[in-house]
């Protein structure tokens, strides 16, 4: 699998992150929660490809 980019800025309540190449967004209160979220979006998001993602496939950009 390819590397995934994330953007992560930070909100009033916690993270938000989007995929750059993907129509991925998620959202988590601390970064251990959102990078979880953001290993499970993209898993749901490829399930149907058969494809599956780890938290060593994201590449995080945080704003």
């Amino acid at each position: 699998m390819q590397k995934v980019e994330f953007i992560v800025e930070r909100t009033g309540t916690g993270f938000s992150a989007y995929a750059i190449d993907y129509e991925v967004y998620t959202v988590g209160e601390t970064l251990e929660e959102l990078n979880a979220n953001m290993v499970d979006a993209m898993n749901l998001h490829l399930e149907e490809k058969g494809l599956v993602v780890t938290e060593e496939d994201l590449v995080v950009n945080l704003k």
